[in-house]
């Protein structure tokens, strides 16, 4: 596995399986390639796209291979103001694409929105052990894995707004393929190989 993300995508199509023995199999690869305590930190942002029952199994088939929790890294802090904190990230994030989005999660719906910048954006994806590009590569990953291809394509935009190339997008698609399936890796492909490089 020539890139050590890799292993988190093996770790993801794990968890979205319920494979309890390729989950341990990629928190081991992770620990070793990213250090103690990059599973359970990849594991927190997979809650995202597969909720927290799968995490939670995940966490107990992947005990053996795990580091103890950092005592220092109990929790994200509550921020005080996780609304307004949300919004910022997501902004800057989305870049012009925000005020659309917004108002589209606020027309679909009002609480989903509100949790969606309280929880994802100001209390998960700010957590520091991987960059933004890493994070937003998982993300990609598993959004083709469940067919969200309307949140898949604004990822691969802040994706590429953060510095990752197409090409690079390419290779991971190549990486995911048999995890995500065929029409699935098709449609993306699809999509990639048409932005500009």
């Amino acid at each position: 596995m020539s890139d050590p993300l890799h292993a988190a995508f093996a770790l993801a199509a794990a968890v979205q399986a319920s494979d309890t023995e390729a989950m341990c199999a990629a928190a081991k690869l992770i620990e070793e390639q990213y250090g103690a305590g990059s599973c359970r930190e990849t594991l927190r942002q997979l809650h995202l796209y597969f909720g927290f029952p799968r995490i939670v199994q995940a966490l107990n088939a992947c005990a053996p291979a795990l580091a103890e929790p950092d005592e220092g890294d109990q929790s994200t802090p509550s921020p005080t103001e996780p609304r307004a904190i949300g919004e910022a990230v997501f902004r800057e994030l989305y870049a012009e694409d925000a005020d659309k989005v917004l108002a589209h999660l606020e027309k679909l719906d009002p609480t989903i929105r509100a949790w969606i910048l309280e929880h994802a954006y100001a209390r998960v994806l700010v957590r520091p052990r991987f960059s933004v590009a890493e994070k937003e590569r998982i993300a990609i990953a598993c959004l083709a894995a469940t067919r969200c291809w309307k949140q898949w394509e604004s990822h691969h935009k802040i994706a590429r707004r953060n510095g990752v190339l197409v090409e690079q997008l390419l290779q991971d698609l190549g990486a995911i393929r048999e995890w995500i399936g065929t029409d699935a890796h098709r449609e993306a492909k699809r999509i990639l190989t048409a932005l500009p490089r």
